[in-house]
């Protein structure tokens, strides 16, 4: 599982509050910190937790002091180039006014009567004054928190291998089915909804030996998204209602990788296996390896005997 950005990676930094979570909470255990290139200016941290899962934290603080980007100030250069700029518009109007003195006598009082509105109302006009640099600044990281994002990944050790000779493509249909909404958060697809509002994306990718998913997201929604993400290896539903949708779904990924060169290779390679061994089996599936000589019952039945 790869967070970020979460915790600094030296014990010595950390907050009191979270050496107490690590003591009597969660009973962490910190593990060695992995290589890394002399460049490279994120701080790292390996623990494991008491179900066994080994988490990877990833900090960059350098993004936290980078240009958020969507606001600039404007510069004094730039308050005075408007400023002449108006002036320049205010003397085209004159010049305009001069040139419309032949215009009937109706349409000059029109316009005498605007003038003096207009300049009655920019007198009763309050003075603006400029924002005070304290309110730019709270503007500057607000807009920078709203940039930042953060991500989550989580891999689990089985994929195609596990596949059954008699249900090829289970593995790759069981990634769908997890994402089909959990106990906690019910609703079909609500996950995926909810990190698209915030700006983020998710996906999942099933290998042969691991099966990974994974999401990104603004900083500011990632406590949130990270729980729904959780809950889906926490208490998935799978509902059978949902395994025709997530069949032609996989049938459609099935379809745009024909021609994919990669799929291509694996094709092969399955071609010249061993045909007792799971890496000859037809991994990806589609809808008749998902529905041949099984029934829905059963395929739910299966689906959640082995998440």
């Amino acid at each position: 599982m790869v967070c970020g950005p979460l915790l600094p990676c030296n014990n010595s930094t950390l907050p009191a509050s979270m050496e107490l979570m690590e003591e009597e909470e969660y009973k962490l255990q910190v593990l060695p910190l992995p290589d890394k290139a002399l460049c490279d200016k994120k701080e790292y941290k390996v623990i494991r937790l008491e179900n066994g899962l080994t988490a990877l934290l990833i900090s960059d603080r350098q993004k936290e002091h980078d240009d958020p980007g969507p606001y600039f100030p404007p510069t004094h250069n730039e308050e005075e180039n408007e400023s002449n700029d108006d002036e320049e518009d205010m003397e085209d109007d004159e010049d305009n006014e001069d040139e419309g003195e032949e215009d009937e006598e109706g349409e000059e009082e029109v316009e005498e009567e605007a003038e003096e509105e207009t300049d009655e109302g920019i007198e009763d006009m309050p003075e603006v004054k400029d924002e005070k640099p304290v309110k730019k600044k709270i503007q500057t990281r607000y807009l920078a928190s709203v940039r930042k994002a953060s991500a989550a990944s989580l891999t689990i050790g089985v994929g195609h291998l596990e596949n059954p000779k008699e249900i090829q493509g289970l593995m790759h249909f069981l990634e769908h089915m997890v994402f089909m909404g959990s106990e906690k958060y019910p609703k079909e697809n609500c996950f995926d909804n909810f990190v698209k509002k915030c700006g983020g994306c998710d996906n999942a990718h099933t290998d042969y030996e691991n099966t990974t998913f994974y999401f990104e997201v603004q900083e500011m929604h990632f406590e949130k998204a990270l729980d729904m993400f959780a809950q889906f290896f926490i208490s998935p539903l799978m509902k059978k209602e949902a395994m025709q949708r997530e069949r032609k779904s996989v049938h459609s990924e099935f379809q745009d990788s024909v021609d994919d060169d990669d799929c291509r290779r694996e094709k092969l390679l399955a071609n010249i296996a061993n045909p007792d061994h799971p890496i000859s089996f037809f991994n990806c599936g589609n809808e008749k390896t998902l529905q041949l000589n099984i029934s829905d019952e059963e395929l739910h039945s299966k689906l959640h005997h082995i998440r």
